[in-house]
């Protein structure tokens, strides 16, 4: 019961969060899902062995990814890829015809 709370708690904080929203919500309701490191400025997954390796005094921890953009952190190559920005399909067809004259 309690990781539906929690879920609950972190869609509601995120949906208030993009639209401009303050919430007075203890930082320990809300799960890590971010690791930055600021001698780098890389933000990484807390699973990434790059996140593991990283000094403790220059780790510092966010819940949402808007959180790391805005503070001037890049994600991380390795386990946070940039997003597609197109995407691109093909219709696949039996008995493919030419469509042009």
């Amino acid at each position: 019961m309690g990781r539906i709370w929690a879920v609950i708690l972190v869609l509601y904080a995120s949906s208030a969060n993009a639209y401009g929203l303050e919430l007075d919500l203890p930082n320990s309701a809300l799960p890590i899902k971010y690791v930055g490191n600021t001698y780098s400025k890389k933000f990484h997954r807390p699973s990434c062995l790059f996140a593991e390796a990283m000094y403790k005094r220059r780790r510092l921890d966010f819940h949402f990814r808007f959180e790391a953009v805005e503070r001037g952190f890049n994600p991380c190559r390795w386990c946070l890829p940039k997003r597609w920005k197109h995407l691109e399909g093909r219709l696949l067809m039996s008995g493919y015809r030419s469509f042009t004259n």
